[in-house]
């Protein structure tokens, strides 16, 4: 069974949705693991702030990598 891992971390559902959208187009499983008070601040400041992790299988992180590189994604961390 393949491994989840953890290949960036992202804040708001804007560019949770933009990430997420780029990896399933190119054929890469991903899961959006929101972090511990990630439903609170939606909630309460809007999905502009709440943080989740992108997960990809471990087989397909060298590959999610330069993905996100060749669309000069860079995250903010």
């Amino acid at each position: 069974m393949p491994e989840w891992v953890r290949l960036i971390t992202v804040e708001g559902d804007v560019e949770k949705t933009q990430v997420e959208s780029l990896l399933r187009c190119e054929s890469i499983d991903c899961v959006m693991q929101d972090l511990d008070n990630s439903e609170f601040i939606r909630v309460y400041m809007g999905g502009a702030h709440a943080k989740a992790d992108v997960l990809v299988k471990e087989r397909e992180l060298e590959r999610a990598r330069e993905l996100l590189k060749a669309f000069e994604y860079e995250p903010k961390e």
